[in-house]
């Protein structure tokens, strides 16, 4: 709903001011951060949503990695023309739709990945707890220096 929408841009702008005010109370202001989860957005549905508010904040989306594993695979089966959230095989797209996200601060992606456990092209439903598709990321996190009490922690 419109209203839910104003809400997550809302939570997603406080996003990078409360991880900086925790990074600057325990002494690691650089420190870098891997956020993940279900953000309920995506550029075709929400050109300015949640997922561009934090790019515009400096988060790097795990998908501009350089190497993609089911990179046109939707991160969620259901869709305004799929409404079953248990499909039998994997949506693919040239633009898939992704709502379920890795995204860094501090770091880079070296690889995405939508993981798929298939019997053939299908779906292995002994896998599946979810009408999302896990997204896995291999990341590069920044270097920097942690004050000693940061890193006895």
């Amino acid at each position: 709903s419109p209203k839910a929408e104003r809400y997550r841009k809302h939570l997603a702008r406080t996003v990078k001011p409360q991880l900086q005010q925790w990074r600057d109370q325990v002494g690691a202001p650089s420190v870098p951060t891997v956020l993940m989860g279900d953000l309920n957005s995506f550029a075709y549905r929400q050109p300015r949503g949640a997922h561009w508010i934090l790019g515009k904040q400096g988060f790097r989306d795990a998908y501009s990695a350089p190497r993609k594993v089911n990179g046109d695979v939707t991160t969620v089966n259901t869709g305004a023309t799929t409404r079953d959230p248990f499909p039998p095989k994997p949506r693919r797209s040239k633009n898939p739709t992704r709502i379920d996200y890795v995204l860094v601060d501090g770091g880079k992606a070296l690889r995405y990945e939508v993981h798929l456990r298939l019997k053939g092209a299908r779906f292995d439903n002994r896998y599946r707890g979810s009408d999302h598709n896990l997204v896995k990321a291999t990341l590069k996190l920044a270097k920097v220096g942690l004050p000693g009490s940061f890193r006895d922690r």
